[in-house]
């Protein structure tokens, strides 16, 4: 049943995909299409779990938020790079190429964007914020409130 269920969902989400770029679904639905592969790839980190590894293993975040946002509400120690500026400011980042870095932004979605950037690069320990700022906030951990 459960092997059913996964040929489903995979089948599914082939057409999805195949809709999304105009192509047909593959022929072959038990091997999974390349940007699904790379979209399941994508590691999310709990803002617990982010907290924990910054701590123990002194993480780098990066802040990938504009910086009117960044003026707003932060976390204390990230590193704001606007992801519209990632890929020319990566030189900045190489020192950090081997130490775990957590991408991070509003919700999420952003950074997701920005890992997948570092990862092409050459980063190998990155992680996604799960839920971004947002979800740091809420499960109150410690963010530098500046206003609003």
């Amino acid at each position: 049943m459960y092997k059913a269920l996964a040929v489903i969902l995979l089948l599914a989400a082939t057409s999805a995909d195949a809709a999304d770029n105009g192509n047909a679904p593959t022929a072959n639905p038990a091997v999974a299409h390349p940007e699904m592969t790379a979209q399941t790839s994508v590691s999310g980190i709990s803002p617990i779990a982010a907290a924990d590894i910054v701590e123990r293993q002194h993480a780098i975040i990066i802040d990938v938020r504009e910086p009117s946002e960044v003026a707003r509400i932060s976390i204390p120690g990230a590193i704001n790079i606007p992801l519209s500026q990632l890929k020319n400011r990566l030189v900045e980042l190489d020192k950090y190429k081997q130490s775990p870095i957590i991408t991070q932004c509003r919700t999420g979605r952003r950074s997701q964007e920005a890992l997948k950037t570092l990862t092409s690069s050459g980063f190998s320990h990155v992680q996604n914020l799960d839920g971004g700022i947002v979800a740091w906030e809420k499960a109150g951990l410690k963010t530098d409130k500046k206003c609003c």
